[in-house]
């Protein structure tokens, strides 16, 4: 079992790092729009990092304050800036550096903050979350899949069977 205590935070979708590197993926396509491939490349991230927004026509606005004359070719090429993408592969490197293990299985029923019981439908080993279905008192589902996406260590294991108190 994963150790929570020793290791790292698991990086965030917002973190300040997490935008800095899905900038870096299309910083030299904005040098190029440029025309200054390598110069200023610090400032223009700068910029990109204080102008931050995810929709690509909000980002070239914003850009527009601090004196930038942004265009169509301009707006094409912030759009491709993926924080979805960039915060899934700082997961996984995350997960295969600290040698995460989710200590759950399908089928185990689990607590989390939003969600007072529910079971695990599927493992995602290489972000380290669970899909947790969320059970609903008075329902019965067929072995189903789907749930929420959940950071395996925001789950509490729920012990006890059909019949008994339930705890968390």
């Amino acid at each position: 079992m994963t150790d929570l205590s020793a290791i790292p935070p698991r990086p965030q979708r917002d973190d300040t790092e997490t935008k800095r590197l899905a900038i870096k993926r299309v910083l030299s396509d904005v040098m190029e729009w440029l025309k200054q491939p390598g110069r200023w490349s610090d400032a223009v991230e700068g910029d990109l990092m204080k102008c931050f927004h995810e929709d690509a026509f909000h980002l070239c606005k914003q850009l527009e304050c601090v004196g930038w004359k942004p265009d169509t070719k301009l707006v094409a090429i912030l759009a491709k800036i993926s924080l979805d993408r960039t915060h899934s592969e700082l997961m996984r490197d995350w997960v295969a550096a600290n040698e995460i293990e989710v200590p759950f299985y399908i089928g185990d029923r689990v607590a989390t903050a939003s969600i007072k019981a529910g079971v695990v439908t599927d493992i995602l080993f290489e972000v380290a979350q669970v899909a947790v279905l969320p059970e609903i008192e008075g329902e019965t589902r067929l072995a189903g899949t789907g749930g929420y996406h959940i950071d395996f260590e925001k789950c509490v294991p729920i012990k006890g069977t059909i019949g008994e108190a339930v705890t968390a």
